[in-house]
């Protein structure tokens, strides 16, 4: 059983390339967990005082945060405690992230920790994942270490009260602490960079909350991404379990993967769209649906950046060759696919027609990099964006879709002006996205007109309307110089 490098104060040794997994969990309290990129369900629990921990004595953790916390009149229930919600937002950050699932077991037997003899997770007896705590070395030392799967338990020095204790940035400080040490319990090693931070770096920062972006290549790699764990753990890898992105609109766009921003390699606390293909076994299939035949553009973006790592240089966006494919209804058969751009660079399908309405399929796969089937390629983010072409409407200025362009369309423009909408859409009649003054000549030049099947006359313009129309413009203009 290898123990983890602890997390100290000073950097660790550096690492050789992206993300540095050394296993992953093959066997929970749950289960089998299949091979790497599959989901896992992993429990975790906190060992009672005076649990023996090898090489440090009795844990007196939970003892220690009660007194830090001031629980003057503690209960078997550690839920109630003011410190728990740390614990329980540290695994719900990677849980929401990857393919994990956590579920926090109350029971823990009390069974020794801390060598390869340790008692594995069971239902209802101790988890997977066991934390206790006792003096490593006081104080701004060592602030803690865990072991690798299938053993994974994590041991805190318990004397690191200013740590556990400062509030700021919602107890960041004590969350990253217990993040990164999961994120060793998850499998993965440590990290050094010159030029990019991320949470599996050996020095405990604050300039950051939670897993950042190697952090997620690496887990992903291990347990694939959160959409993994749909349909029952069976995850979007076929047709008939593929992820809905919804109903594309005229003019509208559909899009999954974008949630790290312009800056792919920085991570937001509240960021959770993030998907990949963790290996080039991973097939990615999306759904999507549209109303009346329209054409399409589709673009597969791999994401990430270049950074050091150990003193090499990493290029993430580089980590596999992505493929797309557009399937048409029915799911089987391929309509279109894109997979000639280099490694790195988008693939994309322009201007493609879609002839039927219904609904229609995309595949993400990536290709074998490493030209052997007995090796596995990297983890790869990317981001998907479907785009529909704005479609001008039969009758322009009719913003209420009753077939006539009257007064009432006027209404439908001044209660929305300023807003945005997908092109033509609402009393959107120049297709700029934008209700604003353009669509109010667009209505001007096709007062009165209808469709062939209106029955009702249409009037002209009335002086009071237009002139409500001029105290619009008015208000606005004084609005502006005000």
């Amino acid at each position: 059983m290898l123990l983890v490098a602890a997390l100290a104060v000073v950097a660790a040794g550096a690492a050789a390339e992206a993300y540095e997994a050394a296993s992953r969990w093959t066997t929970t309290s749950h289960g089998s967990t299949g091979e790497w990129g599959d989901p896992a369900a992993v429990r975790w629990s906190l060992v009672p005082n005076g649990t023996i921990i090898g090489g440090q004595g009795p844990s007196d953790l939970i003892a220690k945060l009660d007194d830090y916390f001031d629980v003057t009149s503690p209960t078997g229930d550690l839920t109630t405690r003011p410190w728990f919600p740390i614990f329980q937002q540290s695994f719900d950050r990677w849980e929401e992230l990857s393919g994990l699932t956590f579920h926090y077991e109350s029971n823990d037997d009390g069974g020794a920790i801390g060598s390869s003899g340790s008692p594995s997770g069971q239902i209802g007896v101790r988890g997977d994942i066991r934390i206790g705590g006792a003096t490593i070395d006081g104080e701004n030392g060592l602030f803690g270490y865990s072991y690798f799967p299938n053993h994974s338990d994590m041991v805190l020095d318990s004397e690191e009260e200013s740590l556990f204790t400062y509030a700021a940035i919602d107890h960041r400080q004590f969350r990253n602490l217990l993040m990164h040490e999961i994120g060793h319990g998850l499998g993965l090693e440590h990290v050094s960079s010159e030029d990019a931070a991320f949470l599996l770096d050996a020095t405990l920062s604050v300039q950051f909350d939670g897993p950042q972006h190697d952090d997620l290549l690496g887990v992903h790699a291990l347990y694939g991404d959160r959409l993994e764990k749909t349909f029952g753990g069976l995850g979007n890898n076929t047709v008939s379990t593929s992820a809905s992105l919804g109903a594309l609109a005229p003019g509208g766009v559909l899009e999954i993967g974008y949630g790290a921003g312009e800056n792919p390699l920085t991570i937001d606390a509240n960021a959770t769209d993030f998907v990949s293909v963790s290996n080039q076994y991973d097939y990615d299939y999306y759904t999507f649906s549209v109303e009346a035949p329209t054409t399409i553009d589709l673009v597969l973006t791999p994401l990430g950046g270049v950074f050091d790592m150990g003193g090499e240089t990493v290029d993430s966006r580089a980590a596999s060759n992505l493929e797309l494919s557009l399937i048409a209804l029915g799911g089987s058969l391929v309509l279109a696919e894109a997979k000639s751009a280099p490694t790195g660079a988008a693939e994309s399908l322009l201007g493609y027609e879609l002839t039927q309405a219904g609904d229609y399929f995309v595949r993400v796969r990536g290709f074998d990099l490493t030209n052997h089937h007995s090796e596995i390629d990297g983890a790869q983010l990317y981001g998907l964006r479907l785009t529909s072409e704005a479609t001008a409407p039969a009758l322009p200025g009719d913003y209420n879709g009753d077939g006539f362009v009257d007064s009432a369309d006027f209404t439908v423009w001044r209660d929305t002006r300023d807003s945005s909408v997908s092109p033509y859409s609402g009393a959107d009649g120049d297709g700029d996205g934008v209700v604003g003054a353009g669509d109010y000549t667009v209505w001007v030049d096709h007062f009165g007109q209808a469709l062939p099947s209106a029955s009702h006359s249409v009037p002209e313009p009335s002086a009071l309307t237009l002139l409500a129309v001029s105290g619009v413009f008015l208000g606005r203009r004084r609005a502006q110089h005000a």
